[in-house]
C-alpha cells in the first residue's frame, strides 16, 4: 500500500481505510469459511478461496483510486479469510493445536521475510505495485495446486447440542487476544516514525526491522518446541506485562543507542511466542473447541481497530502517543485475564481424549 501512494495511485489518507477494509473482509471471509466448511467439502472451499484471491489481485493490476482498490482488496480479503478459516479449523481439530499454531505463525513470518527481500525488485511494466499484485496472484495459484492433497472433509467442532454458545470466559479471552495483537500492530505501525524521530537512519531502521522479524521466527519456534512444558495463563500474562514495559522504555529512552535493539528483539520474540498459548487457553475454557475457531477473527479485529484508535491519538500527540496507547492496550488485556481466569474453571462440555479429526482421518 505504501507503493500505491508512491506511484500516485492512492492518497496517503486512503491507506488507513484501505487497510481496514481488507482486514474487515478477511474477518468476514473467515466467518463465512467456517460456515461453508460445515456442509461443503474442503477441496471446494480451498479452491473457491484460492480462485477469489487470484482474480482479486489480477483485477487491481493497473488500477488506481480508492473505490477500485477497496473493491479489489475487499475481494482479496474474503479469499484470504476463507483460507484462514481452513487453517484455523485444521489447528483447532489437531492433536497438538498449540504446536501447530506456532509452526503456522513461523511459516507466515518466514514467507514474509523471503518475499520482502525480492518483491520490491519485481516490476510489471515499470510498476512495483503491479509486480507485487502478480506475486500475490501466484500465491493463490500455489494454494489452488494444493487442492488434490486437501482432506475431503475438515469440519469445525460442532455446536453444543444443548444450544449453548461460547462460554463467557472464552469470549473474554478472545477479546484479550485481540487487544494483545492490536497493541503489537499499533506499535509496529508507528515504529519507523518513532525511530526516525529519535534520529535513526533508514539503514538502521531496516536493520531493526530485520532483527524484529528474525526474533518473531525464533519466538514461534520456541513456542513450538517448549510450549507444552509451560502454563498457558502464565505465558499470556507474562507477555501482556513485559510488552508494555518494553514499549514504555522505547518511548522514554529510545534515543539511547542500545534501547531500540533490545526492544525489537524482545518485542519481536514475544509477538509470536505468546500467540499460540491463546489457542491452548481457549481450549481449556471451552473443551468443545468452539471459541478457538474465532481466534483469527478476534486477532484481525484487534489488528484493525486498535491501530485505528491509535491513529486518532497520533493526530493529537504524535507517534509517541501511539506507543503509550499500546501500553494501555497491553495492560488492559492483562487485567482482563487476571480478573476472569484467576478463579475460573474450564467451562463447556468435556471432550473425549481423542482429538476431533477429519472424516477420512487425514
Amino acid at each position: 500500500m505504501g507503493a500505491l501512494t508512491v506511484e500516485g495511485r492512492l492518497s496517503e489518507g486512503g491507506v488507513g481505510p484501505l487497510a481496514m477494509c481488507e482486514l474487515t473482509m478477511i474477518a468476514l471471509g473467515s466467518l463465512g469459511g467456517l460456515r461453508l466448511l460445515r456442509f461443503m467439502q474442503t477441496q471446494a472451499v480451498l479452491a473457491g478461496g484460492s480462485i477469489l484471491l487470484v482474480l482479486a489481485n489480477l483485477l487491481l493490476v493497473g488500477r488506481s483510486g480508492l473505490p477500485w482498490l477497496a473493491m479489489g482488496r475487499g475481494m482479496a480479503g474474503v479469499g484470504e479469510g476463507t483460507l484462514l478459516a481452513l487453517a484455523g479449523s485444521a489447528i483447532a481439530t489437531s492433536v497438538n493445536p498449540e504446536r501447530l499454531s506456532a509452526f503456522f505463525l513461523a511459516a507466515q513470518t518466514i514467507l514474509q521475510l523471503v518475499v520482502a527481500q525480492f518483491m520490491p525488485s519485481v516490476l510489471w511494466r515499470g510498476s512495483a505495485t503491479d509486480g507485487a499484485l502478480l506475486i500475490l496472484s501466484l500465491s493463490g495459484v500455489a494454494s489452488l495446486m494444493m487442492v488434490p492433497w486437501a482432506p475431503r472433509r475438515l469440519r469445525p467442532p460442532p455446536p453444543d447440542p444443548a444450544g449453548g454458545g461460547i462460554p463467557r470466559n472464552g469470549i473474554v479471552l478472545l477479546a484479550t487476544a485481540g487487544l494483545y495483537i492490536g497493541g503489537i500492530i499499533a506499535t509496529w505501525s508507528y515504529l519507523g516514525v518513532v525511530l526516525g524521530h529519535f534520529g535513526y537512519s533508514s539503514g538502521q531502521r531496516g536493520s531493526l526491522v530485520a532483527l524484529c522479524l528474525g526474533s518473531q521466527v525464533i519466538g514461534a519456534f520456541a513456542a513450538a518446541r517448549w510450549g507444552e512444558y509451560l502454563a498457558d495463563r502464565a505465558v499470556i500474562l507474562a507477555a501482556a506485562m513485559i510488552q508494555p514495559v518494553l514499549v514504555a522504555v522505547l518511548a522514554l529512552a529510545g534515543a539511547v543507542a542500545w534501547v531500540p535493539w533490545v526492544f525489537v528483539a524482545g518485542y519481536g520474540f514475544l509477538w509470536l511466542f505468546g500467540q499460540p498459548f491463546y489457542t491452548g487457553m481457549l481450549i481449556s475454557v471451552d473443551r468443545r473447541r468452539r471459541a478457538v475457531l474465532y481466534l483469527p477473527v478476534s486477532q484481525l479485529a484487534g489488528s484493525a481497530l486498535v491501530p485505528f484508535m491509535a491513529s486518532i491519538i497520533v493526530d493529537h500527540f504524535g507517534a509517541i502517543g501511539a506507543l503509550w496507547f499500546s501500553v494501555g492496550t497491553f495492560l488492559s488485556g492483562g487485567v482482563l485475564i487476571l480478573l476472569v481466569t484467576w478463579q475460573a474453571s474450564p467451562e463447556g462440555v468435556t471432550m473425549p481424549d481423542d482429538p476431533i479429526v477429519p472424516e477420512n482421518g487425514r
